[in-house]
């Protein structure tokens, strides 16, 4: 409730407006439900769980219900900049890119920038087994990379993580980087990923699992990225720049 009213708004305001925001309130219990309501705006469809369900059924029970050809991905708690989708849809246009991901600031809980990460200009299989390049709240898909139409975030620790390798690895593409910082990704203690010794975890879990890697492989990729995670935590997010 202390964010999801800032984020709406950040969807509200883009200058690209043909678009539908569907919100998946996940069986919240504080005044979520009551704060999205007070929107009236045709483009918000509201799906309500009766029960917490996770990440990843609620990602997949609001892309059963979207239309668009591009999907576009926003935790509550994270923001756009105003120009995302307009430049993010161009760049996919032109690329001709099934999926761009992109660079984007790091906010406190009082939305000040405290920092940023800028990833490299493309991703293939072998690069995101090493380390996660790709924030959830800059991806934008286009639905012709999906098997038969249909897109599901894996029932796995990192869901969203999971979910690019099962894409890159069977679509043997890479994927590209829009240009700009277009994104703020908001850090807290009870975020999510705020304990990294059992974000290690899911990590090995992931790359053994959804990336199928053998394990002294995986172990030497869950080397690389602890590596790269020192240097994005301690000096990325908190170089309030990713420039």
């Amino acid at each position: 409730e202390k964010t999801v009213k800032e984020s709406i708004y950040s969807v509200l305001r883009q200058t690209y407006t043909d678009f539908e925001l569907i919100i998946c309130d996940d069986g919240s219990t504080d005044l979520t439900v009551n704060l999205i309501e007070e929107f009236c705006d045709h483009s918000i469809k509201l799906l309500l769980n009766s029960e917490n369900m996770g990440a990843a059924s609620s990602r997949n029970k609001a892309i059963s219900s979207a239309k668009g050809q591009y999907l576009a991905f926003l935790d509550s708690d994270d923001t756009w900049l105003k120009n995302k989708l307009e430049v993010q849809v161009a760049h996919m246009i032109n690329s001709s890119c099934l999926l761009t991901y992109g660079a984007y600031n790091v906010i406190d809980q009082n939305s000040t920038v405290v920092g940023g990460f800028l990833p490299n200009e493309n991703v293939d299989f072998n690069q995101l087994c090493r380390t996660c390049e790709i924030g959830c709240l800059t991806v934008m898909i286009n639905r012709e990379l999906l098997v038969e139409g249909d897109f599901f975030f894996p029932d796995s620790p990192k869901e969203d993580y999971a979910a690019w390798l099962s894409l890159i690895k069977h679509s043997q593409v890479d994927f590209l980087k829009f240009p700009g910082v277009l994104c703020n990704y908001r850090v807290g203690t009870k975020s999510l990923s705020s304990n990294k010794f059992s974000d290690i975890k899911k990590q090995y879990f992931v790359l053994r699992n959804s990336a199928s890697l053998s394990l002294p492989k995986a172990l030497m990729c869950l080397m690389s990225y602890v590596k790269s995670g020192i240097k994005k935590h301690l000096l990325s997010y908190r170089s309030k720049s990713c420039s």
